[in-house]
This record gives C-alpha cells, structure tokens and sequence, in this order.
C-alpha cells in the first residue's frame, strides 16, 4: 500500500492502509492515513469510526432479549451481550442508543467516570446527540435564511427506528399478507405492513404521542423561543429512511432561489431543481449520509418542501465525530 501514489491513492486506499497498520498493532501510524481519507471524503463514517476510537477493545450489550445476536460493524460481526454482564470499570466510552429499560446501565456508567454519549437524550448529565428527526431538522433549520414564526412537521418513521424486531415484524406481516395467512404482532400495535399508523408511543394527557413530544423538546431548543411549533410522527411501512414534510411560516419573506442556494450551503442536496431532477425518496438514501430535498414550494413567507435521509446513519456519524 506504500507504494500506491498520486491519484491512484484514493481515500480508499487510506482507509486500508489504516485498517492493515491497525491489524499489525501499530495505530499511531494509522492515524494519519485515517485523517487523510476524512479530509478527502468528509462523511467516509468507516474511516471517522475508525479515527474516533483507536479501541483496545469494543463490545456491544443490549437487554436479555437481545443478547446473544450478531451486530454488524463495517465488516466485523460482534456478538451482542447481556447488559447484566457490564461492568463500568472495563470501559472509557460509552454510547447508549438502547430503549430506556438500558437507561440505569448507562447512568451508572456515567457514575462510575466512563464518557456517555447518549442517543437518546435521557440521562442526564452525559453529552447528548439529536435524535434522527431531530438531527435532518436542525440542518434545515441551520439554513434558513431568516427566523421561523411556526414549523409544523409530519414525520414518516421507517420500522428500523424499532430495532431489528420492527423491520423483521414488517417482513413477516408483508409475507404472511400475500400468502393469505395470518401473523403474530409484537412490536408494533397494529398492522403495519401496507398501512399508516398516525401514532408512535403511548399519547399523553395533551394528545401527544411519545415520539411527538420528543421531537418537540429537541426541536424546542432549535427554534427561536416564540415559535408555534406543531409535530405529527407516523409509523410507515417502510423499512429504512426518515422522511419529512414540512412547512415553515418565516418572519420574513425569501425568494425560491435564495432559499434553495442557503439550504444546499447548510448541507442538502435538491433532487429536482433542473428537468432531468425527481423527487426524493428513502430509497435514495439508503446507507449514505445525504440529506435530500425536493418539491419546494414558496408562498410569500410560508414555504413547503419534502426531506429524506437514513436518520440513524445520520446520528451514528454525528455521534462519532463527537466521540472525536
């Protein structure tokens, strides 16, 4: 790999040459080549994983349930272990994206001096990443060419969004439905499979389902402090990709073009802005890290358009780089 030069070193090559000086024990030597391929491809999450957590060791824990699955990491397969063998003191990092029957885990993690990068946003005192929703609306909201006086948002969750048994349940429903047979439901409360279940999580006393007053508190620190702010979180019957509608009310007016230039320098890519262009779909998006836009619509002050991007990707890279 030394002697691969110029143009033929792509970050790819990089990112090997790291991985082979890793396997030989030497990762201070890695270091470099894993900077240089970020460098060249920014969102390259394999290489930042890999920069972020020069690891003696990693390992995977979620409830009983679960313990003893398998769980992809790039190319390596770990072995998912019980939550009631972790032990705090055997680690100097932890990321917590389990379900909050976990939360003790990771707080006594937190207790005992371990760094928590929460997923979640549920324990207090760890350092926090926005939730997948969450994390497509602030690159919106980072864009925008002038404050929001209301944001209201209809949130469409892939079934990946509850674990590997929600993707696992669709599937099932999905064969079980064109094969006339009938099917056991145990994720999700009704059928989901070629259906929409406008309710994702217990609803309150204020008509607000779980998911939707999540979304409202992160978005709540987002917004400027007196913007109306209304959230509608669906379950969709698709299995991977976060996707938005949205309508924004700006206090003032901005023009079609400027928008669209100010939110593809804050970080979207417009699918539709020429002839040849489509709309957006989480089949785009699957497995990158692109948010895509499409179908914006612009009245006055009042502005549309349509969001998609593979949320969890999304979170996972921000967490990394705030790892790093």
């Amino acid at each position: 790999l030394n002697s691969v030069t110029g143009k033929q070193r792509t970050p790819l090559v990089d990112y090997y040459h790291a991985r082979a000086l890793i396997g030989m024990d030497r990762p201070n030597e890695a270091v470099a080549h894993l900077q240089r391929a970020i460098k060249d491809m920014p969102d390259f999450v394999e290489a930042m994983a890999e920069l972020a957590l020069p690891m003696a060791s990693l390992r995977v824990f979620a409830s009983a349930a679960s313990a003893g699955e398998g769980v992809a990491l790039g190319r390596r397969e770990l072995d998912v272990e019980d939550t009631a063998e972790f032990v705090p003191a055997d680690f100097d990092l932890v990321f917590h994206a389990a379900s909050e029957a976990v939360d003790p885990v990771a707080a006594a993690a937190l207790a005992a001096g371990c760094r928590v990068i929460d997923l979640g946003g549920r324990i207090h005192g760890a350092e926090h990443v926005h939730a997948p929703l969450a994390s497509m609306l602030a690159v919106l909201l980072r864009g925008l060419p002038a404050d929001v006086d209301h944001l209201t948002v209809t949130a469409m969750l892939p079934v990946v969004a509850a674990g590997r048994h929600g993707v696992d349940e669709l599937a099932q429903q999905t064969m079980a439905l064109f094969n006339q047979k009938s099917y056991e439901r145990e994720v999700f409360d009704r059928q989901v499979a070629f259906n929409l279940i406008p309710q994702v999580g217990k609803i309150g006393p204020d008509g607000c389902s779980d998911s939707e007053r999540a979304l409202q508190e992160s978005l709540g620190l987002l917004l400027p402090q007196q913007a109306g702010l209304s959230v509608t979180v669906v379950q969709a019957p698709v299995f991977f990709g976060h996707s938005l509608s949205v309508e924004i009310e700006l206090r003032e007016a901005a023009s079609a073009a400027v928008l669209a230039k100010a939110l593809a320098d804050a970080g979207m890519e417009w699918t539709d802005m020429n002839p040849e262009g489509m709309v957006a779909t989480p089949m785009d998006v699957l497995g990158q890290d692109r948010l895509l836009a499409s179908r914006l619509r612009v009245h006055g002050r009042r502005i549309s358009l349509w969001l998609t991007g593979d949320g969890l990707r999304m979170m996972a890279r921000e967490a990394v780089r705030h790892a790093g």
